[in-house]
């Protein structure tokens, strides 16, 4: 069984971090595309990050199904977390 809870707070740590790095790229693509640098912003307006969004999404869903199942497998309560 402790196998799994590190399995599981592993997971949600990598859904964490995963989201957070994709929502800085692709923060980064939008604002870097906007200097009207030749070469590079023609190159930059090629790559698409609409997808990012979708997958941050359902990267948050899954961390918060894992978390709830982790929050109430080690008997964490929502009034502990908030004091």
């Amino acid at each position: 069984m402790k196998i799994l809870n590190r399995l599981e707070e592993w997971f949600i740590t990598f859904l964490m971090g995963g989201a957070t790095l994709i929502i800085f790229v692709a923060v980064l693509h939008r604002y870097a595309a906007g200097f009207a640098i030749p070469g590079v912003q023609d190159w930059l307006l090629g790559l698409h990050f609409g997808w990012s969004q979708e997958l941050c999404i359902i990267m948050f869903v899954w961390m918060a199904k894992f978390g709830a199942a982790y929050g109430v497998r080690t008997g964490a309560s929502m009034l502990a977390l908030m004091s």
